[in-house]
C-alpha cells in the first residue's frame, strides 16, 4: 500500500478532498493540519519514508503563507509568517520520493532546487498562482494516475497536466 503524507498550511477543504479521495483509491494517508512552523519541521525531521507528500496551502513570492499566531507564542515557533525556499532548505530531508506542492509560485527553480539537494525524485509545483480548484484536480489527477493506472511519475504528471486550465501551471522537476 502507497504511502501519502498531507502537510497542510490554511488550504481549506483541499487536505480533506485530498485524503477521503486516496483513502479509496489504496493509499495509507496521514495527515498534518499546521497550527505553526515547528509542524512544518517536525515532518521532515521525523517521518518515516513515504512514497508522497503533499504540501497544500498558500504561497506567494516571500515564501509558504503560514497561520497566522498571536504575539504572545509567536517567540516560540522557528518562522512566523512565511517559509522562503533559503528556510526550507535549512531542515528538509529525504521523506519522499515524491512531493507536489499546491502552494502557489512553488514551481519555482529555487523550491525545486531545496527539495532535489534534500533526495526527493520527482518535486512538482504550480509556477505562477494556480486556481486553488486545479491545484486540487491536479494533486487528485496525479494520485489517481500513479495508484490506479501504475503510471510512473512522469507519467502521472503529464495525465494530471493534461487539461488545458490552471493545471498546466504545474511544473514536474526530476533529480
Amino acid at each position: 500500500m502507497p504511502t501519502l503524507r498531507i502537510i497542510d498550511v490554511l488550504s481549506g477543504m483541499e487536505a480533506q478532498a485530498l485524503r477521503a479521495s486516496a483513502e479509496c483509491w489504496g493509499y495509507d494517508v496521514a495527515v498534518t493540519w499546521v497550527g505553526n512552523s515547528r509542524q512544518i519541521v517536525d515532518v521532515f525531521q521525523h517521518s518515516l519514508p513515504i512514497d508522497v507528500l503533499i504540501i497544500a496551502g498558500h504561497g506567494d513570492e516571500d515564501g509558504l503563507v503560514l497561520p497566522e499566531l498571536d504575539e504572545s507564542v509567536a517567540g516560540g515557533f522557528p518562522y512566523l509568517d512565511r517559509i522562503s525556499a533559503a528556510q526550507l532548505a535549512e531542515f528538509a530531508r529525504p521523506v519522499a520520493s515524491v512531493i507536489i506542492a499546491t502552494a502557489c509560485t512553488f514551481g519555482l527553480p529555487q523550491y525545486a532546487e531545496v527539495f532535489r539537494n534534500a533526495g526527493t525524485r520527482y518535486y512538482v509545483g504550480p509556477t505562477d498562482y494556480a486556481n486553488a480548484g486545479a491545484a486540487m484536480m491536479y494533486s487528485l489527477g496525479f494520485l489517481y494516475a500513479f495508484q490506479c493506472n501504475g503510471l510512473h511519475a512522469a507519467l502521472a504528471h503529464e495525465a494530471a497536466f493534461s487539461q488545458s486550465d490552471d493545471r498546466r501551471m504545474f511544473k514536474l522537476h526530476r533529480a
